[in-house]
């Protein structure tokens, strides 16, 4: 044993958190699913092509280490429908998330950003600017359930993930 702690240099032993799953729930996606929205006439069909989640990690270095680096969870999809979906949620205290989701639609994007708190089951991000997606609509445990794209006046809503 005294070899041992020989090797492992003072101050390894913390613990940086990974994504909490109460906060994952808001992207239920795994690689290769399929998200599938209708506008009542239409479907749009996104594959999943990406995920990463951070996971619970050991870390050599200062114990204030940990303040400075985010707990994050990442998906995209697909750029062959007519929208394209890139995620990211982040935490640094695992009571409050960051959420960022960029949309692009036909070669032109736009970007959302809001904040949720532990406990909290949905939330609406709205985009002010000329942008043509407006608004989006996520739940826990359904991910994004509806944007409404203001350029043709039409509500994509989530019919299924599969």
């Amino acid at each position: 044993m005294a070899a041992l702690s020989a090797v492992v240099p003072a101050g390894c032993g913390g613990t940086i958190p990974g994504v909490p799953q109460e906060f994952r729930d808001f992207f239920p996606y795994q690689a290769g699913d399929t998200i599938v929205f209708t506008n009542g006439q239409q479907e749009e069909k996104l594959c999943v092509t990406d995920i990463y989640v951070a996971e619970d990690w050991n870390y050599c270095g200062y114990a204030d280490t940990k303040a400075f680096l985010p707990a994050e969870m990442l998906f995209s999809t697909d750029t062959t429908s007519l929208f394209s979906f890139n995620g990211r949620l982040e935490t640094f205290n695992m009571i409050t998330c960051d959420i960022y989701i960029a949309i692009i639609e036909r070669d032109r994007g736009n970007a959302f950003y809001g904040s949720f708190e532990k406990g909290d089951t949905s939330l609406m991000l709205e985009d002010v600017d000329n942008a043509s997606v407006k608004r989006v609509m996520l739940e826990k445990g359904k991910g994004i359930t509806s944007f409404y794209d203001a350029n043709h006046d039409e509500e994509w809503v989530l019919k299924e993930i599969k």
